[in-house]
């Protein structure tokens, strides 16, 4: 059975084929804008790739690493145990992670179909940078809010799945487990097992 937090992690990465919202729109708000052009290049580097994980992974690679800070939300996702990491510890970590956050978005991307999606014009001011709203919308109607958290530098550090749940909150305890069983090895180790998981060992 599919639990809620796979479900809302499955939404968070399927929202990558969002539908544009208008050139005005974008041009007022440079947060919006910069994940529309995410959109809008993950949609064109994924076009007949779908269907091979390799491809997959490959494509959604480059503007996965452009748009997202790996390396603010893999420290904030670790939290406090984080400045006890050795430098070259943090280093492999930072890696691990932006293998396993891609591999992640790959996995998902092939489920989409039937969905749609749409990125709201408007964002609004939070405490860690702009929050950009986007909507799933399901073969049904209904639809579920995945909102994007983009920084003064415009990248994104956080996303909130079902307009509550945070990607950073939800992966702390997973982390902080791994990370209490195996130190900073058993983390990597962690994050590279779930990367070859989620593109079925390629």
């Amino acid at each position: 059975m599919v639990t809620r937090r796979e479900l809302l992690a499955g939404l968070g990465a399927l929202a990558i084929l969002a539908w544009p919202v208008g050139a005005a729109a974008q041009a007022d708000d440079p947060a919006v804008a910069r994940i529309q052009a995410f959109y809008d290049s993950l949609q064109s580097a994924t076009a007949g790739a779908q269907t091979d994980p390799k491809q997959r992974l490959a494509a959604l690679s480059d503007a996965v690493m452009r748009t997202f800070d790996i390396v603010a939300i893999t420290r904030l996702s670790i939290g406090p145990p984080w400045s006890k990491i050795p430098a070259d510890r943090q280093a492999s970590l930072q890696e691990a992670f932006g293998g396993y956050f891609v591999a992640t978005y790959a996995s998902q991307l092939g489920k989409a179909s039937g969905s749609r999606f749409e990125v709201l014009p408007k964002s609004e001011q939070r405490t860690a940078g702009r929050l950009v709203h986007t909507r799933v919308i399901d073969p049904e109607g209904k639809a579920t809010p995945v909102d994007y958290v983009v920084n003064a530098e415009g990248r994104v550090v956080d996303i909130y799945l079902g307009g509550t749940v945070s990607m950073l909150a939800a992966r702390r305890s997973e982390f902080d487990a791994a990370l209490k069983a195996g130190g900073p090895d058993g983390l990597e180790a962690h994050l590279r097992k779930r990367a070859d998981a989620a593109t079925g060992g390629t």
